[in-house]
């Protein structure tokens, strides 16, 4: 399978082959012409359909782009829902992992990040990310 893209300085865009084995990896690219400093990171989640069903794999995915971002000097960090949707994870658990794993991330290196956000396709999504930031 391919994800979707990632830009790169030489072409404006790159395809990258994802291996299932490469999941919860990450990686940081330069943002090439975006208003960006970095497009940190590209991370596969586990996929759920497929029999990946740990939480700590889905919660490396978070806690590694956290650790490749600040590698690069990045104060802020954007989320999306990582393995929900096509990867079969169900949102609820996945707000759960994300967020405790951003606040354990946050306690561990407390000078690592100012702004860490979620961005979120839809209301069920924003609802139980609402719901999982306030359980804590």
């Amino acid at each position: 399978s391919f994800c979707d893209t990632a830009p790169s300085a030489s072409s404006g865009v790159r395809r990258f082959s994802v291996r299932p084995a490469l999941s919860s990896r990450a990686r940081a690219f330069s943002a090439a012409a975006l208003a960006l400093r970095y497009v940190a990171s590209y991370t596969v989640g586990p996929s759920w359909n497929r029999g990946q069903r740990d939480p700590e794999r889905l919660a490396s995915c978070f806690t590694r782009s956290l650790d490749v971002a600040a590698d690069v000097g990045a104060r802020s960090v954007a989320f999306p829902a990582v393995s929900a949707g096509a990867y079969g994870w169900a949102m609820d658990v996945v707000a759960d992992v994300a967020v405790r794993s951003v606040r354990r991330w946050k306690a561990a290196h407390p000078d690592g990040m100012d702004l860490v956000r979620f961005v979120l396709f839809g209301d069920a999504a924003l609802a139980e990310f609402t719901r999982a930031l306030g359980d804590g």
